[in-house]
């Protein structure tokens, strides 16, 4: 009896820790969401890999010099770069995944030209994958992904069938990512900003950026905020799935030690889909508490939760 004792206790310890941690990360979301106007897409998956620098740009705050400082130290960090890159392959069915693994080359090029110091370079390859993903995504099924870096509607089908915008497919996907604007679709609308005239300033623009109008993108910055921006938009892409493209071994029958380090992160993210739910809980009190859960509130179902992947 007193060995079934310290294993229930343990358990109640473990999911003590675990109801913790949710509102932890609930609580840093809600405090970054300032920094979204600066450009900053906060995400999971990005607060999962560098709990302690979100943390600290939260606390830092109102400081938004200091903690935009702390984040982009955080994704200066190569290791935290190359984990967010091993997920696009996931995002591609079996026959297709030639395809997410060359596009995973690419961003993981762009993250040894930020580790160079060659931010322009970085820049434009992360800008240009992130299209690909998402006309691939749209051509999935998706059809509005094709309006990543773009603010007009899409029409809709010759059938007449209303088609869902951009916005509707971001809003409705349950992410921590879409729960406030300042996530992603702030930052999305500094990305599709026109920029009339050249400026040798660093503006966020993607348009300004690929069409020679912002000549000063070159920076430490602008790279650090393209692969937070990266990060987010695989955080919407994975949701858009369900279930996720893989084939029956790779949902059924991979056993942990095979699974790859980007499906790692995609199932360890599952663990802080409630996440979303505590945040809207403390938002309506006001109170940075934990109150009911419920884990199920989630569009991907696929296995069970695994630790989050060494970096």
């Amino acid at each position: 009896m007193r060995r079934a004792g310290e294993v229930f206790g343990g358990v109640l310890a473990a999911m003590a820790t675990y109801f913790d941690r949710l509102a932890e990360t609930a609580k840093v979301f809600r405090r970054l969401i300032p920094l979204g106007a600066g450009g900053w897409a906060i995400s999971t998956y990005g607060i999962m890999l560098a709990p302690e620098q979100h943390k600290a740009a939260a606390e830092a705050l109102p400081d938004r010099v200091g903690a935009a400082a702390i984040l982009e130290d955080a994704w200066s960090d190569a290791a935290m770069r190359k984990a967010i890159c091993s997920v696009v392959p996931w995002l591609y069915a079996p026959d297709q995944r030639d395809i997410g693994w060359r596009r995973k080359e690419l961003l993981e090029r762009a993250s040894d030209r930020f580790s160079e110091g060659s931010y322009e370079e970085a820049v434009l390859l992360v800008y240009s994958q992130l299209d690909g993903l998402y006309q691939d995504r749209a051509a999935a099924g998706e059809v509005a992904f094709k309006r990543l870096f773009s603010r007009r509607p899409v029409r809709e089908s010759n059938d007449g069938a209303a088609v869902r915008q951009f916005v509707d497919i971001v809003t409705q996907s349950k992410t921590m990512v879409a729960t406030e604007e300042a996530f992603f679709l702030v930052v999305r609308e500094l990305m599709t900003e026109p920029v009339d005239a050249t400026t040798l300033d660093d503006l966020p623009s993607r348009h300004g950026v690929l069409h020679g109008r912002v000549l000063g993108y070159g920076t430490r910055r602008r790279a650090a905020q393209a692969f937070a921006f990266l990060a987010a938009s695989l955080e919407v892409l994975v949701a858009s799935f369900d279930p996720l493209p893989l084939s029956h071994y790779e949902a059924h029958e991979m056993s942990d030690s095979q699974t790859p380090p980007g499906l790692q992160l995609i199932l360890a993210a599952m663990a802080y889909l409630p996440v979303r739910t505590v945040y809207l809980q403390s938002q309506r009190t006001g109170h940075d508490v934990l109150l009911a859960v419920e884990p199920s509130e989630s569009g991907l179902a696929l296995g069970e939760p695994h630790d989050a992947p060494d970096r």
